[in-house]
């Protein structure tokens, strides 16, 4: 059964991402850093599923992702979950947030009607780096002058169900399904 992930992925703003990767790798910690290929907004991770409720669950998006125009997102900002005294992932956050929001709601109550559960609360992010080992001072430093680094603009314009195969060198994505918005 495929590994599956509902998200947007992201394709504009790719060279800013990747000196902010190039400035994180210079500090003395370990990351696993997301490839440039592979960035994107997760909405829902649905683990392991079947053909018959990928088919399902296209079929009860389709409605959702019908009421959606494209929409625009500002990339601002460098955090990090949990928090500071316990990194373990590095994203960049959203501004003008509240549509995107609104669909991740919307799949999540649809999805749940197929017995998924339910998020608590979404936190729109950009993943880029995983960190392997306890960071620095240098790097925490770093987190904290990037805090407020503007990226720029990305037009929401699409939602791809991916089938994520994970390898020794990293995940591999397939596209399986795109709901133009």
């Amino acid at each position: 059964m495929p590994r599956c992930f509902l998200a947007i992925p992201v394709k504009a703003h790719i060279e800013k991402i990747v000196r902010i990767q190039k400035k994180l790798k210079k500090t003395k910690c370990e990351f696993k850093f997301v490839e440039p290929y592979n960035l994107h907004f997760t909405i829902k991770f649905l683990g392991e599923i079947n053909h018959q409720l990928v088919e399902k669950i296209k079929a009860l998006l389709t409605p959702v992702f019908n009421d959606f125009k494209p929409f625009e997102i500002f990339l601002k900002g460098l955090g990090v979950f949990p928090n500071k005294n316990f990194i373990r992932v590095i994203w960049i956050g959203v501004e003008n947030k509240e549509k995107f929001v609104s669909l991740a709601k919307k799949v999540d109550n649809k999805l749940s009607e197929l017995g998924f559960e339910k998020e608590k609360d979404y936190v729109p992010h950009l993943t880029i780096a995983r960190v392997k080992r306890k960071p620095d001072k240098d790097f925490i430093k770093l987190i904290n002058e990037l805090e407020n680094i503007e990226i720029g603009k990305i037009i929401v314009n699409n939602v791809v169900l991916y089938e994520s195969k994970l390898y020794p060198t990293g995940p591999v994505y397939k596209e399986l399904f795109k709901w133009e918005l």
